[in-house]
């Protein structure tokens, strides 16, 4: 359990806080935040695998909405139930397209089809 939280959650918020420190001390920078999942947000899977996405994503929002008014572009993305090489490509799209024009934003895929569709 220790060790799931330390690589999974603690060291990734450690990293995002001494980043975004950095960031807010120039006064610039573009910080993306991902959250990836091959399960659907509705499937279970592992506890501790969820308590550790779960936990990111809250993270991310949190920073979303702590940082939506600074001079830091700080958006998150998240792809769930996708494949990983199609969540890369999202994330590649997302950063050249809008994560360096926006901040305080989802950039979300889902899978192809269904009543949601992609987003």
């Amino acid at each position: 359990v220790e060790r799931a939280l330390d690589d999974g959650l603690k060291g990734p918020i450690f990293l995002v806080r001494e980043l975004l420190g950095v960031f807010l001390r120039r006064a610039q920078g573009v910080l993306s935040l991902v959250c990836f999942s091959e399960r659907r947000d509705d499937e279970s899977g592992p506890a501790m695998d969820l308590a550790v996405h779960e936990g990111w994503q809250g993270f991310v929002a949190g920073v979303l909405d702590a940082y939506a008014e600074k001079s830091v572009f700080v958006n998150g993305i998240k792809a769930a139930g996708v494949a990983s090489e199609e969540a890369a490509a999202f994330v590649e799209r997302s950063l050249e397209e809008k994560a360096r024009k926006v901040t305080g934003r989802w950039f979300t895929i889902q899978p192809r089809g269904g009543l949601l569709g992609r987003r």
